[in-house]
């Protein structure tokens, strides 16, 4: 345990103690003479570093060869000797290879990425109107024509307007004075109607040992429906559990300026 303490200790040093990559760590350069594009290229090749340049100011440029332990700072100020090229340190790490400014000019920086602005909206299919000739076979019904079928919550408008709700007796007859809306499409059962507002998941009703029974959408007022889709086909595959029956989305209208009051009466 010992004897690999401090073989780590020392292994650690020198890794402390070595030098930058591509700064000031000498590599083995052997480079013949030949053009500057070769001579950048090999030295690449041998020290491992980037180099960036454009092929035009570099051709028709000779090099002198280069054999020996240098750092690719000093190499690459050895190669453009006698020419009108300097070397930089690119922010990335790259060694880049330009023209040298004009006297007075400021040397050249690099240049700053555009800033991006990225927009997200989640629509929560809010937004895609579905139709009854759909893929799937929706079941559309406008907010006008809820209120126009003259009941006093959704759950009453589902029980008389839409055949595939199985449900026959509302909650408040089971004995517990449940006044929550119940719909069962398909016959699966409420657990399995998946309801929806806006495309988005309501929480669930507190049941009995400890279960969550299906939201209660009574109190959803129906002049703030813009329209109601109805999916009583299984859509398991897309929603995940508790879909197996169907899918009711509730639409709410976002077009309200001001305020607007409703009212009903009636002899009973």
């Amino acid at each position: 345990m010992r004897l690999f303490t401090s073989v780590l200790a020392i292994g650690l040093a020198l890794t402390a103690a070595r030098p930058a990559f591509g700064e000031s760590y000498a590599f083995p350069i052997n480079l013949p003479n030949g053009p500057l594009s070769s001579s950048l290229q090999g030295l690449a090749r041998q020290s491992g570093a980037e180099f960036l340049f454009d092929a035009s100011i570099v051709r028709a440029r000779q090099a002198a060869r280069l054999n020996g332990r240098l750092s690719v700072e000093t190499a690459l100020q050895r190669l453009l000797v006698g020419t009108d090229l300097v070397s930089r340190r690119a922010a990335s790490g790259a060694w880049v290879v330009e023209q040298r400014p004009p006297s007075g000019a400021s040397a050249p920086q690099d240049l700053a990425a555009p800033d991006i602005l990225v927009i997200g909206r989640r629509t929560q299919d809010a937004d895609i109107r579905r139709r009854e000739n759909d893929v799937q076979p929706y079941q559309v019904s406008t907010g006008e024509q809820v209120v126009r079928a003259h009941r006093d919550t959704l759950d009453q408008f589902f029980r008389s307007r839409v055949t595939a709700n199985t449900s026959i007796s509302p909650p408040n007859l089971d004995g517990t004075g449940n006044t929550g809306s119940s719909i069962d499409l398909r016959g699966l059962g409420a657990d399995q109607t998946l309801i929806l507002v806006d495309g988005r998941r309501l929480p669930g009703v507190p049941g009995s040992i400890l279960q969550l029974g299906q939201p209660d959408i009574n109190a959803i007022p129906l002049h703030a429906i813009d329209r109601v889709e109805t999916l009583t086909g299984t859509a398991g595959g897309i929603y995940g559990l508790g879909a197996l029956g169907g899918v009711v989305n509730v639409i709410l209208r976002h077009d309200y300026h001001g305020l607007e009051l409703h009212g009903t009466t009636g002899i009973s």
